[in-house]
């Protein structure tokens, strides 16, 4: 138990870190206007996660037996969930563009709408990782990708538009720790799979 609480931590402890001085180095290099722009595309990036995931994830932690349709099930939920968001995002990220008359805001909604339908792939391989408390791959996989994407959203700071930096964060964020998800934990997955019993009680849960 002390190794997974260990892991648990270390894992928490480098993504704080690698956040930490990531924020440290960016914000020497974007303008607070630039972070202003960027703000409210990258928290609807943190809500719309969390709508994907629709609490189906945690029910999915807290099932007694879990089998490969219980997974598949969620996966084709939160991603039809995620698809539907981004679908909403795209129809409105030019009214939203225009009402804030920034035309840079328009790409960023439309990258918020792309990480949003990557991070919905993600949700039942996390559940899988915390039900098998398999913490160290966890803590790798974060620990990674959060690496690697603040060194691609620094470089390109320095050449391209610097909101579209800023969102470039997340979204490889999001991508790198979704590709290793499903390179090494594809086998729990059918996608044939599915049963709108189990959905049923999960989103009542």
């Amino acid at each position: 138990m002390f190794k997974f609480f260990a892991w648990s931590t270390i894992g928490s402890l480098v993504t704080i870190l690698v956040q930490f001085s990531y924020s440290i180095i960016i914000a020497r290099i974007v303008s607070p206007n630039d972070f202003g722009i960027a703000a409210i595309p990258l928290l609807i990036a943190s809500i719309g996660r969390t709508v994907v995931d629709s609490g189906v994830g945690g029910a999915l932690v807290r099932e007694h037996r879990v089998t490969k349709i219980h997974y598949s099930t969620v996966l084709r939920f939160s991603i039809v969930t995620g698809i539907i968001i981004t679908i909403i995002l795209c129809l409105f990220s030019k009214v939203v563009s225009e009402f804030f008359n920034e035309p840079r805001m328009f790409i960023a909604l439309f990258i918020t709408a792309l990480i949003i339908t990557i991070y919905s792939v993600q949700v039942p391989f996390n559940a899988f990782l915390i039900r098998s408390l398999n913490f160290r791959l966890r803590t790798i996989i974060l620990s990674t990708s959060a690496f690697f994407a603040a060194m691609i959203s620094i470089y390109s700071a320095t050449i391209i538009d610097k909101v579209i930096a800023l969102m470039i964060y997340p979204l490889i964020n999001a991508l790198l720790s979704t590709i290793i998800l499903v390179v090494f934990l594809q086998k729990i997955i059918n996608f044939k799979l599915y049963s709108s019993i189990i959905l049923k009680k999960y989103l009542a849960f």
